[in-house]
């Protein structure tokens, strides 16, 4: 496969897995293409700025769902604090606070 078509394919796979919300799967095809040691200097810094973003606003994520779980001991029937608690952790790949909070919710149900 010629450099040209592998680079249409990878931004066609990328183009999927952010149109699906796959974040973690962007993420390490990311990763992997920086690791070629053929890639320009431009695709580089490119591909290398998104990977940096993505891995930004997962933690900015999980560092929000942590300042909201302690709300979570003096409100635990406040169903939009556990939604939102749920939302960031999905967003985060937080599984076992998004399952700690879907149990609270379950809980109040």
């Amino acid at each position: 496969m010629s450099d040209e078509t592998q680079r249409v394919v990878f931004d066609r796979l990328c183009d999927v897995l952010r149109r699906t919300g796959r974040r973690d799967d962007l993420e390490l095809a990311l990763e992997a293409e920086l690791s070629s040691d053929d890639l320009d200097l431009e695709t580089r810094v490119r591909l290398g700025g998104e990977l940096a973003a993505l891995i930004g606003a997962r933690v900015i994520r999980s560092a929000l769902c942590s300042s909201l779980r302690p709300l979570i001991a003096e409100r635990p029937d406040d169903q939009a604090l556990l939604g939102d608690i749920v939302a960031l952790a999905r967003q985060a790949g937080d599984k076992d606070r998004q399952v700690e909070a879907l149990g609270a919710c379950r809980r109040d149900t």
